[in-house]
């Protein structure tokens, strides 16, 4: 709001130096202020103070809801890996010690998983970070993802539990990668913020 009122008490040439950093802001849609833009730029034209004043309004505007999404979208994201942390407790704490095996593994894969994630971030505009909040729903959605698929395939009689057996860890570690899928939403909206 300060930037906005010097725009209007600043001298003549310190708001013609800001001419081109203000005709950056402008959309490219708005094809009629950035000629009025063009006009001040001359060293004897007067500027219209209101225009260069809505300018500034309309980006930080702008700014300020892209901001809101971003924090938004983390918001989420940390209460969707709360639930399942949570989630995720309970049962461990009431199934075999061999499903606990199966979690961590899981949970390792999804973390492993993460890599594309942290390789392939999009920045996000403003001082929220995503990646963080990405990979840990990733660790907890890969160990659920492991578990349930891993109960899927010891009710169908495909695996087993027991010590030894390998293949119920092999699943494991494909199916908590697999999560990937599930959280693919997530990536998607990242990455159209990012736009």
């Amino acid at each position: 709001m300060a930037r906005e009122a010097l725009v209007l008490a600043q001298e003549d040439s310190v708001v013609r130096a800001q001419l081109p950093y203000l005709l950056s802001l402008v959309p490219a849609t708005d094809t009629v202020t950035a000629a009025a833009i063009h006009q001040f730029m001359g060293p004897t034209a007067t500027m219209d103070r209101d225009v260069l004043r809505q300018v500034l309004v309309q980006h930080h505007v702008s700014v300020s809801i892209a901001h809101g999404a971003v924090r938004k979208l983390r918001n989420t994201i940390y209460v969707s890996f709360a639930v399942l942390l949570l989630a995720l407790a309970v049962t461990g704490a009431l199934v075999d010690p061999m499903l606990r095996i199966v979690m961590g593994l899981g949970a390792l894969a999804g973390l492993a998983s993460s890599v594309l994630t942290l390789t392939t971030a999009s920045a996000v505009p403003g001082p929220f970070g995503l990646v963080l909040p990405q990979v840990l729903l990733k660790i907890a959605a890969g160990s659920l993802t492991a578990l349930l698929a891993v109960l899927i395939l010891v009710v169908a009689g495909l695996a087993q539990l027991k010590t030894g057996s390998r293949g119920a860890f092999a699943y494991a570690v494909i199916f908590g990668f697999a999560q990937q899928a599930f959280t693919q939403l997530v990536d998607t909206q990242i990455k159209e913020l990012a736009r």
